[in-house]
């Protein structure tokens, strides 16, 4: 019989514990709330459902091209397709439903020495990548949510948001993270990389402009998830963009939940009742929670099928980026 490693067990165990009592209460206050929601006028929209799959996993399609951007940005000698690009993307995209992340950089890295990438690299640029998305979820996600509330005489909150994404941007911008970068490398027991081997100010500019159109498109798709089942007032649009991103990039940087599990959905309903009431701010959290899962899987079978079909190699050789 193994002997069991208390610390990961505990360590389990706690991490459970905390997603579970954040879904206890607030499916707690749904039950008690559930008599308003009966009275509360919802409406059912399949064509802006349908539509807001289209916007997710156009966002799968874009991370998975920007990935490939910064792969060739760091070997310009790659020769990666985008077409694999994306794929790799996709099917790496679920280990981060694993604690820790840690699996959807390292399933990217294996992936991607199929296709002659070297772990290095694949590791660096599923880092950069880590490191925009947070970065442009971030910003995105502050400059919508402070913008609204600044309409409604919340003129403090802009201030603060503009403060932090100039300082973080500044940090990015100046390569500030290479110091915990050599600390994951090393983690990794990989050797350290010279600073002359990360990306120019320039790339890093233009890259995390970039990663700001994948975080627009989830966020847009999300607003129609929510005009699918409820009417908002259009000048809404920005605040649910700004929502989603700002709720899943904290929920990327909380390792210890699986996709930002339970953490998600706190900031979510917390922000979402500047909007509409608690009740329904909580069914919309849930609800964002099964339209990505939903999201991810379509977009899985898609990439399947697409990888499987006899006319494939017409497909790669038109999406090649020269």
């Amino acid at each position: 019989m193994k002997n069991i490693n208390w610390t990961k067990f505990i360590k389990s165990l706690l991490i459970f514990l905390v997603i579970g009592l954040i879904f206890f209460f607030l499916f707690k206050r749904l039950h008690e709330s559930w008599d308003q929601l009966a009275d509360y006028k919802f409406t059912f929209s399949p064509t802006l459902m349908t539509f807001s799959f289209f916007f997710y996993i156009s966002m799968h399609i874009f991370f998975g091209l920007l990935w490939n951007q910064v792969l060739k940005k760091l070997d310009p000698s790659s020769n990666m397709r985008s077409f694999r690009a994306v794929t790799i993307n996709i099917y790496s995209f679920f280990a981060r439903y694993v604690p820790g992340k840690i699996g959807l950089i390292l399933g990217k890295a294996y992936l991607a020495k199929e296709e002659g990438i070297g772990y290095k690299n694949s590791i660096t640029s599923s880092l950069y990548e880590n490191i925009f998305i947070i970065n442009a979820g971030l910003s995105l996600g502050l400059l919508g949510v402070s913008s609204y509330l600044y309409t409604q005489g919340h003129s403090l909150y802009i201030y603060l948001s503009g403060t932090f994404i100039i300082i973080s941007n500044i940090v990015l911008f100046s390569k500030g993270f290479y110091y915990p970068l050599k600390l994951a490398l090393k983690i990794f027991k990989r050797d350290p990389l010279p600073k002359e081997y990360f990306l120019p100010t320039k790339d890093i500019i233009w890259l995390s402009i970039l990663y700001l159109i994948p975080c627009l498109i989830e966020g847009f798709g999300y607003y129609l998830v929510v005009s699918s089942i409820t009417s908002l007032n259009p000048g809404s649009v920005l605040y649910l963009i700004g929502v989603i991103n700002l709720a899943g990039s904290i929920g990327i940087i909380a390792l210890f939940a699986p996709s930002g599990l339970g953490v998600r959905e706190g900031i979510m309903v917390l922000l979402l009742q500047a909007v509409m009431p608690l009740e329904v701010a909580i069914l919309t959290s849930i609800l964002a929670r099964l339209w990505t899962v939903i999201g991810d899987l379509v977009t899985l079978v898609i990439t399947f099928i697409f990888n499987r079909i006899p006319w494939k190699s017409s497909i790669q050789d038109f999406a090649t980026t020269k």
